[in-house]
Order: C-alpha cells, then sequence, then structure tokens
C-alpha cells in the first residue's frame, strides 16, 4: 500500500482514512502533510507536486501559473556538482587551442571524453593523427589498440581561478561546438536555439546571468554516473553579456 511504503501515520502524521480521501481528491491536503510528502516526492515530480497543492488555492490560478512558468523539472538525479563524483584535470590554453583546431578535432575530443575507448578499428589516418596528438599534448593515453582520456574528466578555466589567457582560450573552444555540431533547421526536437537583442533593466539582466549559472548546474545535474542503454549525448552552452552603448556597439 503507498500509505505504508511512504512511512504510514508515523512519517506523514495522518491517518489512513485522512491520506485515502486526499488520495482520492475529496480532500484538500493540509500545508503541513506537504511539508512531511515533498521530502519523500522524487526530485522530477516535485514541481508537479507544488502546483498540484496551490491549483485549488488559487481561483486565478496566478500561482499555480507562476509555479509551473518560472519553476524548472527538478533531475531524476540528486543534485550534485559534476565534479565532486569524478577524478578531473583543468585544461591548458594550449591544450585547448589544439583541441579547437577544427572541427574534426573538435568532434574527436567529445567522442574520447564521451565515449571512451576509442578504438583503433576502422579509424583512418587522420583520426590517427588527432588521437596521436591528443596523446602529444596529455589529454589522451593509448592503451594498445585504444585510446582513452588521460583524465577522468577535464574541466574547462574558469575567471575565478584561471589566467586570462586561459579563459580566453577555453570561451574560443566553446564557440568552435558551433560550427562542428550546428545541424540544419530539419534536425527538428533534437536542436534548439535560442535569441534576444534587447534592452532591459540592468538589475533584470544581472537576475538573467544569475539563472544563467544556475540552470547550468541543472544542467550538468542529468549527467549519467554509468552506462545506460538510453543514453544519447547533449551538447549544450548558453551566452549572454551586458552592454554599454558607445563601447560595445
Amino acid at each position: 500500500i503507498l500509505y505504508e511504503f511512504l512511512g504510514g501515520e508515523e512519517r506523514l502524521k495522518i491517518k489512513y482514512r485522512t491520506f485515502r480521501a486526499i488520495w482520492s481528491g475529496s480532500l484538500r491536503p493540509s500545508d503541513k502533510f506537504l511539508a512531511e510528502l515533498f521530502p519523500l516526492v522524487p526530485n522530477h515530480l516535485k514541481k508537479e507536486c507544488l502546483i498540484s497543492f496551490f491549483i485549488d488555492l488559487d481561483a486565478t490560478h496566478e500561482i499555480s501559473d507562476f509555479l509551473d512558468r518560472n519553476l524548472s523539472v527538478g533531475s531524476s538525479q540528486a543534485r550534485e556538482s559534476i565534479w565532486a563524483r569524478r577524478k578531473h584535470g583543468t585544461l591548458s590554453s594550449a591544450q585547448l587551442n589544439a583541441i579547437s583546431r577544427d572541427v574534426e578535432y573538435i568532434k574527436m575530443y567529445n567522442r574520447l571524453a564521451c565515449h571512451s575507448p576509442v578504438s583503433l578499428s576502422g579509424r583512418i589516418s587522420r583520426e590517427l593523427e588527432i588521437l596521436e596528438e591528443f596523446v602529444r599534448i596529455g589529454v589522451a593515453k593509448r592503451i594498445k589498440e585504444t585510446w582513452v582520456p588521460a583524465s577522468t574528466f577535464f574541466r574547462l578555466p574558469h575567471p575565478d581561478i584561471s589566467s586570462v589567457r586561459d579563459v580566453d582560450a577555453a570561451n574560443r573552444f566553446i564557440f568552435s561546438h558551433v560550427p562542428a555540431f550546428l545541424a540544419s533547421a530539419s534536425t527538428g526536437k533534437l536542436q534548439e536555439i535560442g535569441y534576444s537583442f534587447h534592452t532591459c533593466l540592468r538589475a533584470d539582466a544581472e537576475k538573467i546571468l544569475l539563472e544563467m549559472k544556475n540552470f547550468k548546474s541543472w544542467v550538468q545535474s542529468f549527467a549519467l554516473k554509468y552506462d545506460h542503454p538510453s543514453e544519447v549525448t547533449l551538447v549544450w552552452f548558453d551566452f549572454a553579456r551586458i552592454l554599454k552603448l558607445g563601447e560595445d556597439y
């Protein structure tokens, strides 16, 4: 029984009769019940849980509509820094410049990062040349007839802890993914592009930049910890800048 699975009266602080009435829709749950239930709800269902709670309180649906528009759907995995669970190194500007040399380098680097080991079998001379270059610059190592990353995971230089040269190289690396992976409009739902160029209040622009940082953490929270038969590879990045009229354009 679901009631018992959720911990029964001891955990939910309500009788089974009350729980059954709530479940059937004949009794609206109290805020105290929501507080007890919420930690038990899987992350990816928490948004729907909150909307369901408020939808009957608000005749105009203003609260539930606000939650629907402004809350992200939670990851099915626990929110955890992608770096906390993986051995990693930081790419140098020299390594980034080499990887960003052309489209083939970018694609091979990402194949190595997400689908290693890369096998020698069926590789053309150009691909072998790129893999050997990765070994030379220290981002890959060769084990017999395969190549694997030199580190379990590489992160990019960050403005708070890295030099300007390294951060500039990281920015070029990020934007080199556009010509490498941008597909035609026929790709449909497999690709999403957004663009906006407009004026707004500085305070709102700063909020947008902050939300982008939070959204990045949310995107990374979906990274798989292990192989899965339904896995796909996602490339994602965003860009925004607060411009000064007469100085930047």
